[in-house]
Order: C-alpha cells, then sequence, then structure tokens
C-alpha cells in the first residue's frame, strides 16, 4: 500500500508545535472506550510513548502497550531495519490484517516519531473504512454481537476523521429560560438553531434565531415584552463517540417590543417601545446523539451594550438591559 510520505512530513512538521496537553484533553475522555494496542520493535530512535500519544491525537482513541488494553479496536506492531520502517494492523474490527512498508530518510528524530504515528493512524483508519460501508447481510449479526458498540465507534471515528470541508452538523429547536438582571426575569422563549462544523473539526459555529416572551405585573399595571434576535456563536468543539462540548463567544442582536398595560386607565398611562438591542456573549453546550437524532443542553451570558428597557413609576422593570443569562434545550437532527 503506497505511503503519502511527503504529506505526512509536512503534517509533521506542523505537529511538532502543538502542545502535548493537546494530547491528553483528547484522549481523556476514551479512558474507558475503545483502544487501540501498539508495539515499537526494533526502533532505537522512536520513542514508544511518544508515538502513542501522537497515534491516539490523529485516531482520537486511545493508544496504549499491546497487553493493556481492555477493548481492543486493532493491534498494531511498528518495526524497523535501517531506514524501513513495517506497520502491521490487526484489526477486530474488520477481522483483517493489513500492512505497509517505506523508507523513512528524515533524519529529525521528533519529525521521524510524527511520520511514523502519522502513517499507524492512516493504516488504522483505512482498515476501519470497511466499517462505514453497507453491510446488509451482516446487520443482524452485528446487532446482537458484544462488539457491536466497538464497531460503531470505530466506524464514527473514521467518518469523523474523512470527512472534508465544511458541513452542517445539527438542526434543531429549542426551548429557553432566562432573562436580564437588570430588566426582565423570567423570560421564556423558542428558536431555531443551526450548527456547522469546519474543515477542521474542532472548530464550529452557531446560528440561532429565537423569540422570548416575558411579563411583569406592578400596582399600575402590566408590563410586556417580547423580543427577536439573531446569535452567531463561534466555539471550540470535542467530540468522543456519543458525545459532543462545545464552548465559545458570540454576539447577539435583536429587537424588542415593549408593552404597558394601566390597571387604571384614569390613574396612568400605557405606552409601547420598540428598539434594538445587542451585545457580545459568552456560551456552552453539552449534547449527545443517537444516530441521527441530536440534544444538546446550553448556557449562554451576554451584556447589551446597546439596550431597549420601559420604565414603571420611574424604575426600569422591562426590556434588555445589562446581564442576561439563558438556558436552552435543543433537540433535532444531527448528521
Amino acid at each position: 500500500m503506497p505511503l503519502r510520505l511527503n504529506g505526512l512530513w509536512a503534517r509533521s512538521r506542523l505537529l511538532r508545535f502543538a502542545p502535548g496537553l493537546v494530547v491528553a484533553a483528547t484522549v481523556s475522555s476514551n479512558a474507558h472506550g475503545l483502544e487501540v494496542g501498539l508495539d515499537v520493535r526494533d526502533c532505537t530512535d522512536l520513542p514508544q510513548t511518544r508515538v502513542r500519544e501522537l497515534a491516539a491525537l490523529e485516531l482520537t482513541a486511545k493508544v496504549v502497550a499491546p497487553e493493556v488494553p481492555r477493548r481492543p479496536g486493532a493491534l498494531v506492531l511498528v518495526s524497523c531495519s535501517g531506514a524501513r520502517v513495517s506497520i502491521r494492523v490487526t484489526d477486530s474490527m474488520t477481522e483483517k490484517v493489513v500492512m505497509r512498508t517505506f523508507t523513512l530518510r528524515e533524519a529529525e528524530p521528533d519529525v521521524r516519531t510524527r511520520a511514523v504515528a502519522l502513517a499507524v493512524a492512516e493504516l488504522v483508519l483505512t482498515s476501519w473504512l470497511e466499517l462505514t460501508l453497507p453491510q446488509p447481510t451482516q446487520s443482524q449479526a452485528w446487532a446482537t454481537s458484544p462488539t457491536s458498540d466497538d464497531r460503531r465507534e470505530a466506524s464514527a471515528i473514521v467518518q469523523r476523521r474523512t470527512r472534508r470541508g465544511a458541513h452542517i452538523d445539527a438542526v434543531l429547536a429549542f426551548a429557553e429560560v432566562g432573562g436580564t438582571f437588570r430588566a426582565t426575569p423570567k423570560t421564556y422563549g423558542l428558536g431555531l438553531r443551526l450548527s456547522a462544523v469546519s474543515s477542521e473539526p474542532t472548530l464550529a459555529v452557531d446560528a440561532d434565531l429565537s423569540a422570548t416572551r416575558a411579563s411583569h405585573r406592578s400596582v399600575l399595571g402590566d408590563v410586556r415584552v417580547n423580543t427577536w434576535s439573531l446569535a452567531i456563536r463561534p466555539a471550540l468543539r470535542l467530540e468522543q463517540g456519543r458525545w459532543l462540548g462545545t464552548a465559545g463567544v458570540g454576539a447577539r442582536v435583536g429587537l424588542a417590543r415593549i408593552e404597558g398595560s394601566p390597571a387604571d386607565p384614569s390613574a396612568s398611562r400605557g405606552s409601547t417601545l420598540v428598539g434594538t438591542w445587542a451585545g457580545p456573549l459568552v456560551h456552552a453546550n453539552v449534547g449527545v446523539a443517537f444516530a441521527h437524532f441530536s440534544a444538546r443542553l446550553g448556557a449562554e451570558s451576554g451584556f447589551a451594550l446597546r439596550g431597549v428597557s420601559g420604565s414603571v413609576a420611574g424604575t426600569d422593570q422591562a426590556g434588555v438591559r445589562g446581564v442576561w443569562v439563558l438556558a436552552s434545550l435543543g433537540l433535532g437532527w444531527g448528521s
């Protein structure tokens, strides 16, 4: 099987600047999931621990010593003979053995280590690629197999790694509750959110349209507040199996309508105010997906740099002013 060595070398040069902490953050959530056993033999300049860390970063699966895996998705043996490097993958997911041999002439040890780790990851993914193909004659057997969860996890890893370009990740209808500390508490609303992922799977962006309603009662009468808003929310994204976490910053702009209805028209006067509001925000979300169903629980907080507020007896009691906080639950389609 041919090795795209030039591409691997270039990626290795780039990866040398990635902090080692990224590896730990990527694989920690998979501590009890699918594992890959990896052994390096007769390669004096390839530190086993580092090869495993870098392979784990590429595979988003835990890579351990070959005798350690409790749920082995594959066992990998790397051996060297001079400049020749051989990789053998015994794949328990597809029950196949695949091999690759190539010449590695790069002299810098760190680059050699990274190139071998990338080659290991590509060979494992190539073997797992079979799991994404239709298997009508085996689907029933897989459903009852004790390794069916492992097969689904390996297939999900391949699909994430082979996905190219930006794509829609989810379309969700959501309900939210919250309010602003300085104007209108107890706000309820509904909305529609579109989530997209860039060609780099750790970068994403949400866009949502929402409408909220709140009311406030005083001795002078009732005040009702309706808002309509659009938010753009870039985020860092971490996906592991069925679970997804995102966090980021963004901005929300909207329109607010404040309407006052006096309890006694002869004693007080009601009016209607319409205005725009806008401000920056921070957000975090956690989600879970089953097939193409997605559920996400989120929190958002922002500050209205431009606000709209209405007053009752000279005191601001309605509108969008200062800090807002919202909690949301979204349900819908996920890729």
